[in-house]
Formats: structure tokens, C-alpha cells, sequence
């Protein structure tokens, strides 16, 4: 799975949905605390992000990426708005005083947003990597 772009792809975004939707979305909604520590999925989140970044940047631009070039433009886009949402959150974390200000919006906005071309990615990923339209690495 791991040979292809997609099948990368597909774990990636996964997990940064996971983890977006663990501390952020099921707490909103459940009206509950965070089922992860915000510091810690925020971390982890950003690292997840820029590993999206490089995959989807490395050689994206070569005669046989072309295929996937669409997936790995939305890709880069998910990672920048999950980059732009956890950057935020970790700011208003950090400092109670930010929390209810243009930040907080912005950064609920951002973290919104990328979960759900997170998830888009990772389905998109997923169904190419079934199909058999996949990028194989080549060294």
C-alpha cells in the first residue's frame, strides 16, 4: 500500500482526519472535553501535515505524476489548512486571552476545513488505489 502515491496518501489523510476529529470535532459536537490532549494531536497533526506537504510535492510535476496531479493539489491544500488551524489552536492553547478573537475563528475555520478535505483526500486516495490507478515509486 505504501509502494504507490495513493496508498501514502490514504494513510496520511486518515490519520489527519483522526486526529482533527478526536480533539476537535467530537468534542465539539459531543459537548464533551477533548479525547486527546490538544498539545499533543496538535503536534503530531502539524508533523502529519508536513509530511503530506512533501509527499505531495516530491516529483508532482513529472510526465507520470500526471494522474494524480489533481489529488496532490488538494493534498497540499489540506495539509496548508491543517498547518494554518493546529498553528492557531496551539496559539489560543497557549494564551486563554486569544480565545473568542478573529484567531478563533480563523483557526476553527481552518481546522473545519481541512478535515474535511482530509477526509476527501483520503476516500479520492483510497478509490484510485482500489481502481488500480496508482503511481508506482520508481527509484
Amino acid at each position: 500500500m505504501f509502494a504507490s502515491y495513493q496508498g501514502r496518501s490514504t494513510v496520511l489523510h486518515a490519520v489527519a482526519f483522526v486526529l482533527v476529529a478526536l480533539s476537535f470535532i467530537f468534542p465539539v459536537v459531543l459537548g464533551t472535553s477533548a479525547l486527546l490532549p490538544t498539545w499533543l494531536s496538535g503536534i503530531v497533526s502539524i508533523l502529519v501535515a508536513l509530511a503530506i506537504l512533501v509527499d505531495a510535492g516530491h516529483k508532482a510535476f513529472a510526465p507520470s505524476e500526471r494522474p494524480a496531479r489533481g489529488l496532490r493539489g488538494l493534498s497540499a491544500l489540506a495539509a496548508l489548512t491543517a498547518l494554518i488551524g493546529w498553528i492557531c489552536w496551539l496559539f489560543i492553547f497557549n494564551n486563554f486571552d486569544a480565545a473568542g478573537t478573529t484567531m478563533y475563528k480563523v483557526g476553527t475555520f481552518a481546522l473545519g476545513t481541512s478535515a474535511v478535505l482530509n477526509i476527501f483526500c483520503a476516500a479520492m486516495a483510497f478509490m484510485d488505489w482500489r481502481a488500480g490507478r496508482v503511481t508506482p515509486v520508481k527509484h
